[in-house]
């Protein structure tokens, strides 16, 4: 768990810090530029778990049954 937790947490620096605050330079686009990215790595995070547990399931059973959200889920969701 030590380990996952680890690598989540530099994805998700690296996402938010890394492309939230690389455009806030810009005077008149800064704060929207930072809250943009926040919105959108939300949603894509959300719309990876949703998509990747879809299509693990058709794949391995053939059929959609209820999944857990975790860790690796999260660090393969970024």
């Amino acid at each position: 768990m030590d380990y996952y937790y680890t690598y989540y947490s530099d994805v998700a620096v690296m996402v938010i810090i890394g492309f939230g605050y690389l455009m806030t330079f810009l005077k008149k686009y800064g704060l929207s530029a930072a809250g943009y990215t926040f919105l959108l790595a939300t949603f894509c995070i959300q719309w990876t778990l949703i998509a990747n547990a879809f299509w693990h399931q058709i794949h391995e059973y053939g059929e959609l049954h209820q999944f857990d959200v975790d860790i690796p889920a999260s660090i393969k969701g970024k």
